[in-house]
């Protein structure tokens, strides 16, 4: 499924962050705070509900994403 491989190339995206010692302290926390509203959504979508997972827009989690990559 595209949700899954999504899931998996973020999960990837984070883990590498993490390696290569790019995220310390409060940057490593939003990061992982990103990491669990991107995975809320996709499970979202996954299951084809529509539901209020976050305050946050798909636009402001990508945006927050790019920021860090």
């Amino acid at each position: 499924m595209l949700s899954s491989e999504i899931r998996d190339n973020e999960l990837r995206w984070l883990k590498k962050g993490r390696e290569e010692g790019r995220l310390e302290g409060l940057e490593q926390g939003r990061l992982e705070s990103i990491e669990q509203i991107a995975i809320n959504l996709l499970i979202i979508l996954d299951n084809n509900e529509i539901v209020e997972a976050t305050q946050l827009t798909l636009d402001e989690v990508i945006a927050l994403r790019n920021k860090y990559n």
